[in-house]
């Protein structure tokens, strides 16, 4: 009596790896990406702003400058976790120049993060204990868009970073 009892359930095991197997896997499958589908040279197109007029926000992002010196930045990602953003900006205070980072994915909760560190001139990366975090929203081979919180006068405000390739 087991031996029949078995016998469906191997059955359905055997489908359920062929339908799996038989399934497509795009390298770059939305914002579950790997660090690989991230590497290269990234522009920063555009900052949405979720919960505040973008023309009124003036606020410092990364501990760095202000959020509108980051337009047009250029982040080259190497796949070895090394890389940098550079502020091409002419405004005033907005301190144009390359910055080194060291930068990673992580799954938090099954929601993908990417995350950085700044490094300063002879710094280590396991030697930095402070960096910055923000939500991987969507990934293709050509686009990307990355979101974190911020606070505006007591409110929570969402940034979405747009990035170009």
């Amino acid at each position: 009596m087991k031996k029949m009892q078995l016998l469906p359930a191997a059955l359905l095991m055997m489908v359920v790896i062929a339908i799996s197997s038989c399934t497509s896997q795009s390298k770059v499958a939305g914002p579950l990406g790997t660090s690989g589908d991230l590497k290269g040279t990234w522009t920063l197109n555009d900052v949405a702003i979720d919960g505040a007029d973008k023309s009124k926000v003036k606020i410092t992002v990364f501990d760095d400058a202000l959020l509108s010196c980051f337009i047009g930045s250029q982040w080259t990602l190497i796949q070895n976790g090394n890389g940098s953003y550079t502020i091409q900006s002419s405004e005033p205070n907005c301190n144009a120049g390359e910055r080194k980072i060291y930068w990673s994915l992580q799954t938090i909760n099954n929601v993908r993060y990417f995350q950085f560190k700044k490094l300063f001139e002879g710094e280590k990366p396991k030697s930095v204990t402070d960096g910055f975090r923000l939500e991987l929203k969507a990934l293709s081979a050509n686009a990307m868009t990355l979101q974190s919180a911020a606070n505006l006068d007591g409110k929570t405000i969402y940034l979405n970073y747009q990035f170009s390739k």
